[in-house]
């Protein structure tokens, strides 16, 4: 053997010590991506709980946003400020996945049902009242998808989505 086919030798296995490296590391950051929008999800959905936890935990909380969802101006100004408080976090909480879901960066089979239910809720008559005002500090993209999801007649209102709800 001469040194020219020793040499090609190695720049071959050189060249495909390369290419397994490659193919390496891509299923490696592929792996990572993945385990990071886990992570991701997770942490959205543990924050979305613990804006509901608020509420069934407290039935006065639960009445409030009850009646705030049939008629949001005929509430005293504390209880305004309660429900806007609730539904604001609600509100940003979803924005935020509804432009990480946008990006990729969220699995659509998990964050569209939390999407659906705040747009649900929002259709409510007296959440209505509230986003007429509120809508002016969310970003506009979400707020032009709220609204046309709204148009559409196969999102109910939250409270004639349950007819218990609607019960006195």
């Amino acid at each position: 053997m001469n040194w020219e086919v020793i040499g090609a030798t190695g720049e071959w296995a050189g060249a495909v010590a390369v290419v397994v490296t490659l193919v390496y590391l891509a299923r490696q950051l592929r792996a990572s991506n993945d385990a990071t929008a886990t992570a991701a999800e997770n942490a959205l959905i543990t924050d979305y709980n613990r804006l509901l936890e608020h509420m069934y935990s407290d039935p006065n909380l639960c009445d409030l946003v009850l009646r705030s969802s049939r008629d949001f101006h005929n509430l005293s100004t504390v209880e305004k400020l309660q429900v806007h408080t609730f539904l604001t976090s609600q509100i940003f909480t979803v924005q935020n996945m509804y432009f990480q879901r946008k990006r990729g960066q969220l699995d659509p089979a998990i964050v569209d049902p939390l999407i659906a239910s705040i747009t649900a809720i929002l259709k409510n008559p007296g959440n209505l009242e509230w986003w007429a005002d509120a809508k002016n500090v969310l970003d506009p993209e979400y707020v032009a998808y709220v609204e046309e999801q709204h148009k559409l007649a196969s999102v109910q209102p939250f409270i004639d989505t349950f007819p218990w709800m609607s019960q006195e």
